[in-house]
């Protein structure tokens, strides 16, 4: 029996860090959607990196250039970065020669199970003391009972504003501390999602726009690609809400 309660659903998250990449589909992956759409067509145009400190830190150059430094560091090229990898002290740590750790470690290399380090942020200190607070990650799904209803896209503004307000305190709010909305489809949300793909991306739009007119700084993340996610959310209970509109 069809559910004519279904309302578009929109998860909204309050997160420190927000990167979501375009994962190209495979011409061999047997699992890639039958009349795909894809916006934009080349994948990557359109990935959000969001990190607070390469805002909060655009005056202290080297502060940030050294948090940088440290990021990403290749295991297979420590010739160039801060850190040396004591490669006989792991194989005599793992009971083999040189030459197998260095076969095993271009096995992990080609796998990406060994392929880099990083740094451990403490987001929840990092926010604390940060200018900017984060951002908003706001996940939108049409469905097919939307294209029926009048006014969505203002309805969903209506409903995220409304959601900005309900999270954050005056201060926050009027000093425009979080002001980056990224609006990401994501069709994961409902089993009956709208199928009219141009249709969708035109709704989305919309969405976009009139929170730029409210004064947020809005990006919409593209369409169709599936995607590697990475998300710092707080563990508090008003960091995440859902709402149907």
């Amino acid at each position: 029996m069809e559910d004519k309660n279904r309302k578009m659903k929109i998860h909204i998250y309050h997160t420190g860090l927000a990167v979501f990449r375009d994962t190209p589909f495979s011409t061999k992956n047997r699992r890639k959607p039958k009349n795909l759409f894809l916006w934009p067509k080349e994948p990557g145009k359109k990935d959000i990196n969001f990190k607070p400190w390469m805002n909060d830190l655009q005056k202290d150059g080297q502060t940030k250039q050294l948090i940088k430094i440290f990021e990403h560091i290749d295991l297979m090229d420590t010739n160039n970065s801060p850190i040396i990898l004591r490669r006989d002290w792991i194989a005599e740590k793992l009971g083999i020669s040189r030459d197998e750790l260095e076969a095993l470690l271009a096995k992990l290399h080609e796998m990406r199970l060994l392929d880099a380090l990083t740094i451990e942020f403490d987001h929840r200190k990092w926010l604390r003391h940060a200018e900017t607070k984060g951002c908003l990650v706001v996940m939108v799904c049409i469905e097919e009972k939307d294209y029926e209803r009048d006014n969505i896209e203002q309805l969903a503004t209506d409903t995220i504003t409304k959601a900005y307000h309900d999270l954050f305190g005056v201060e926050i709010q009027l000093k425009k501390k979080i002001k980056k909305i990224f609006v990401i489809p994501n069709a994961h949300l409902s089993s009956d999602i709208g199928t009219d793909h141009k249709r969708n991306l035109k709704i989305l739009n919309r969405i976009v726009n009139n929170l730029k007119k409210l004064g947020f700084d809005v990006a919409l993340n593209s369409y169709g690609y599936a995607k590697d996610i990475e998300l710092a959310i707080i563990g508090h209970p008003q960091e995440y809400v859902l709402r149907c509109v």
